[in-house]
């Protein structure tokens, strides 16, 4: 066994050197060129998940991972940061590589004109193979083959062709979808351009006539029909591209997406077999046809394409036309919506030209110079594709210019990848004024059209070129000439400014062709049982406890980020770290998913007071099902009866109990469990706290009054007392939570927990019994009654609550109750020990409201104010749940503001989850002046109650939120009117710091609510 070992450490180590050999080598070859060092792979797969990760600055950048979208996200700014219009970039793992990214024109220039020397990297390409080799996918003379039979399907004809028939769709769209109504709402204008470019290239590159009306025939042999199988296969190429074959049968979506590739092959087939079988030739100048005309005899030594590659063909030009026309369209109709005096200009243009209304014709393209600005501004400010990939085939070398204007000779080592980066080329103030702003006149003027770069350039530039600004051009023209585009006005938004909207309108994200909002990007979900027991690892998993381990702060962390299993390490900033109080999570597995992490208390509100737009994801709440459907775990109507029902049990005279009940257990716990010793000292004060929150929850919320005292009576029909068995499930929710009912057989103690839920339900059962058929009915305050009696009628429409329902809001509020309040107090009397000027003061402040030590009233409750601050500041520092789960029902935004102050909107996407950070809330130095100091008397001052949020809030904030904050204030101020509580002195901790003991003593866990781990105190009765 140990030669095995020493055999991997000692190939490990050889790897990890042959690693960084290759890496000093790469180095040391790029000579002094400016850019980044990364430790993990730059461009790729897995890069698309990992985050930026900083770890030095310099003219070398070192150790960094780019991150998701680097290329659009940095524009110019790297460049300029290098100081040069070339930049490097070194990674180390998988392999280490060099790439090169290039802003400058005349670099680009002589990277696309000498193909032997930058060739393309088709190996890249391979996964566009779907249907067959294309000409993206190859290079030498297959490329040239391919090129040659092409060429001639897009000419002149098939351009008019093109022009025409979506003058046509257009008119079909305003008469038979539109109407002709005089106002037409959408609520994402790319449903109505991918629509649009759906059916051009349905009718212009399949020579398929596609209406707006549904097309529902199926013909014999096919499973759906031509228009719904070329629709789901322009809508799921993404996933195609990215899922594996053997994968894409795990869900229904990716099995339509499966089907309708094979039904697309199929009907592309069957029109080749048409085509090719007809006996007499019909003249077409669609694209399928004037390529399969092109192909048919061989000419200059080239063989014709075989029905695979042509199958091949026709898709990458309808991959690469149908989402860029439709992307481009949309992002310009927002553009003209945003910019109405240049609307006004372009609308007055195509009236000039097109003059008494008529419809434009394939003639008018070339008149129509505004609507090509338009477009052309368009595609500059969003280029389709961010970086258009070249490698390096010899040692060669490219000249530039630094910042300052001195030239500058880049040496680029054979084997080096190059990528030409467009948002970089077209944001670069050398050649474009005012880069960032929507000034279409500059292409009617001069300007450097090799700083222009949509199509690529070159050889190898893009063959639909033409197609693709003929259906642009006839479609924005046709819509501006009989119609105005202005931005939907919806409530939310009607105090944004221009900037605010403009950011909404234009918020992009990257599929086929383009957006991005800064968060983490993971391989594994932030969320779910396996990320529960992982550490934190960059661009795979957040690790556990992640939303308490970051709070706000981040790198130069206080004490109480030492808390969680990581505490010897630097952690990551989040909030800070991004630059504002919203961030985004998006992981790959189980399931891909979108996810909001919030910490901005007016963005909180706004998503907690929406209930329709931010609903509750009452699905995750499921497993809480165990004795009944609930409050928890309900949505809609069914929400609204239990609250019905739930509402009048927490009220007044329950309260009032429960203080009384509370004060009265704990001066017992004096008596007969202290025995009224000077003296107490317990290794863990949570052994505390959670026995004095059972009794409460036996006496309070079921009725039933428990001792200190054993409690051996067990009743006829059960195996343990109520006492032991509301002890254990309430001690082994934890575990009921997480295991299938399957695998609580496995241990003696899985057995007993699940016996304990078992006898818990009987035991609610016979009370229920018991109250339902007594005679005379009972006088009763307790919660459990209070909901019999609440439920007993109907009220208002709706149905009083079955046995079942009583079962599981009863179950729910001691769920949400015992661990809460014993925990949050635990904490409480942590702090008080470790801050004794604190307990001071709180001590003092009791004895001012109760003269004479008299024990303390409910109606004292109001006025004893410092123990209240003391409980909410607790509550700050710990909150019970540190992450409050919603789900986003519409596409929509939410503004927050950025370190900096500006204000900013984020758009979220429908079906997005959205996290209410309550650590990053409660840390935010915009709303606590030193967030992660212990100092409650910040709550006896102004703050902002939004900023703080223990409870939610909206209308499913915590019902039982005074039922604990009577509890909570009833125990404290009892304890510390007669004891005096200190940190419990230990052999092994007495050279420890201030410091060091806080950390030791607030360390936590993740368990249902925020778990302390060991509190060791002594209460020493006062004088």
């Amino acid at each position: 066994m140990q030669t095995v070992w020493l055999l991997i450490v000692s190939s490990t180590a050889l790897y990890v050197i042959r690693l960084y050999v290759e890496f000093r080598r790469n180095v040391k070859a790029i000579g002094d060129c400016p850019g980044y060092r990364i430790l993990l792979l730059g461009p790729g797969f897995l890069a698309r998940f990992l985050p930026q990760i900083p770890v030095s600055r310099g003219r070398m950048n070192i150790w960094r991972s780019r991150g998701r979208m680097n290329l659009w996200r940095s524009k110019h700014k790297d460049f300029e940061y290098f100081g040069s219009d070339i930049y490097s970039v070194v990674d180390i793992w998988p392999k280490s590589t060099c790439q090169f990214r290039v802003a400058d024109p005349s670099a680009i220039k002589e990277i696309t004109s000498s193909r032997t020397r930058f060739p393309k990297p088709v190996e890249a390409y391979r996964v566009l193979n779907f249907y067959g080799d294309n000409i993206i996918a190859t290079e030498g003379d297959e490329w040239k083959k391919h090129r040659k039979v092409a060429n001639p399907a897009f000419s002149e004809r098939n351009n008019r062709m093109v022009w025409d028939e979506t003058v046509k769709i257009v008119n079909d769209m305003f008469q038979n979808a539109w109407r002709d109504q005089k106002e037409v709402v959408v609520d994402h204008c790319v449903d109505v351009t991918l629509t649009l470019a759906l059916l051009v290239i349905g009718t212009a590159g399949f020579g398929r006539s596609i209406s707006w009306e549904s097309d529902l025939q199926i013909p014999p042999g096919h499973q759906m029909s031509f228009k719904e199988a070329l629709h789901i296969v322009s809508n799921g190429m993404f996933w195609k591209l990215i899922v594996p074959e053997w994968a894409m049968e795990f869900t229904q979506r990716l099995r339509n997406i499966k089907l309708a590739f094979s039904e697309l092959q199929l009907y592309m087939q069957d029109m080749i077999d048409e085509r090719k079988n007809a006996e007499k030739k019909v003249e077409r100048y669609d694209l399928f046809s004037s390529l399969l005309d092109a192909s048919d005899e061989e000419s200059d030594g080239f063989a014709k394409l075989s029905d695979s590659e042509l199958r091949g063909n026709i898709f990458i030009f309808m991959l690469a036309g149908h989402e860029t026309t439709a992307h481009t369209l949309c992002f310009c109709f927002a553009l003209l919506a945003l910019y109405q005096d240049e609307q006004e200009t372009l609308s007055k243009h195509i009236d000039s030209v097109l003059t008494g209304g008529r419809a434009p014709t394939y003639e008018d393209m070339g008149t129509l110079t505004y609507s090509m600005a338009v477009f052309y501004e368009t595609l500059r400010l969003f280029p389709p594709v961010n970086g258009i990939p070249k490698k390096c085939e010899e040692d060669t070398t490219l000249a530039t210019t630094t910042t300052t204007g001195e030239k500058l000779l880049v040496a680029l080592p054979k084997g080096s990848s190059i990528s030409l980066h467009i948002p970089g080329l077209h944001y670069n103030p050398k050649y474009w004024k005012d880069p960032y702003e929507f000034k279409p006149k500059r292409f009617l003027e001069d300007y450097n059209r090799d700083a222009f770069l949509p199509f690529s350039s070159g050889a190898r530039s893009c063959m639909g070129r033409r197609f693709f600004e003929t259906e642009g051009i006839a479609i924005l023209t046709s819509i501006i000439q009989k119609y105005k585009i202005e931005v939907k006005d919806e409530p939310q938004f009607a105090n944004e400014t221009f900037d605010e909207r403009r950011e909404r309108v234009l918020a992009c994200k990257n599929g086929l062709t383009l957006t991005d909002f800064p968060g983490y990007r993971t391989v594994l979900t932030g969320f779910g049982f396996l990320v529960a027991f992982l550490p934190q690892i960059p661009g795979i998993s957040q690790g556990r406890m992640n939303l308490w381990r970051s709070k706000h702060k981040g790198d130069g962390f206080a004490i109480l980020e030492l808390l969680w299993s990581l505490k010897r390490r630097g952690l990551r900033k989040d909030f800070e770290y991004f630059g504002s109080d919203i961030y985004s999570v998006v992981n790959i597995w189980p399931k891909s998913t979108y996810q909001f992490r919030v910490a901005d208390p007016s963005a909180i509100k706004e998503i907690t007071s929406s209930r329709t737009r931010f609903p509750k994801p009452v699905e995750a709440y499921r497993i809480l099902k165990f004795y009944g459907e609930n409050i928890i775990v309900t949505e809609g109507d069914e929400w609204k009866r239990h609250r019905k029902v739930a509402n009048p049990a927490f009220s007044e005279r329950n309260n009032r109990m429960v203080w009384e009940e509370t004060v009265k257990i704990v001066n017992d716990m004096f008596q007969n469990a202290w025995c009224d010793q000077k003296e107490v000292v317990v290794d863990h004060c949570v052994d505390v706290t959670l026995t004095l929150a059972l009794l409460v929850i036996g006496t309070a919320g079921f009725g039933r009054s428990i001792s200190w005292e054993s409690d051996l009576q067990i009743p006829p029909g059960h195996q343990m007392s109520f006492k032991e068995a509301l002890h254990i499930v309430s001690i082994g929710m934890f575990w009921k939570l997480i295991l299938p009912g399957w695998a609580m057989g496995f241990t003696q103690r899985l057995r007993t927990i699940n016996l304990a839920f078992s006898e818990l339900q009987l035991y609610m059962q016979n009370m229920i019994d018991e109250r339902k058929n007594a005679e005379k009915k009972v006088e009763r305050y307790d919660l459990f009654s209070s909901l019999l009696d609440a439920s007993e009628e109907e009220s208002d429409g709706f149905a009083k609550l079955s046995d079942s329902e009583l079962r599981g809001n009863i179950f729910i509020f001691m769920l949400a109750g015992h661990e809460t309040t014993a925990h949050t107090l635990c904490f409480c009397f942590a702090l008080l020990a470790l801050y004794q000027e604190e307990q001071e003061i709180l001590f003092q402040h009791i004895n001012s409201v109760l003269a004479g030590g008299r024990a303390p009233t409910y109606e004292d409750m109001s006025a004893l104010t410092y123990s209240m601050a003391v409980f909410y500041e607790t509550l700050r520092l710990f909150p019970p749940v540190t992450g409050i789960p919603k789900k986003c029902e519409e596409d929509t935004t939410v503004a927050t503001t950025t370190t900096t102050g500006e204000k900013l909107l984020v758009a979220i996407p429908k079906g997005s989850s959205i996290s209410l950070h309550i650590p990053g809330l409660h840390y935010n130095p915009r709303y606590w002046k030193d967030p992660h100091e212990f100092k409650p008397k910040r709550f006896l001052e102004d703050y902002n109650r939004d900023a703080f949020l223990p409870f939610s809030s909206g209308a499913r904030s915590c019902m039982g939120r005074r039922f604990f904050e009577t509890e909570g204030i009833a125990i404290l101020t009892s304890i510390v009117q007669k004891y005096k509580i200190e940190v419990k002195e230990e052999p092994q901790f007495a050279n420890e710091t201030f410091d060091e003991r806080r950390e030791r003593l607030l360390e936590c866990k993740l368990g249902v609510t925020l778990t302390p781990i060991r509190v060791p105190l002594v209460f020493k009765r006062r004088a």
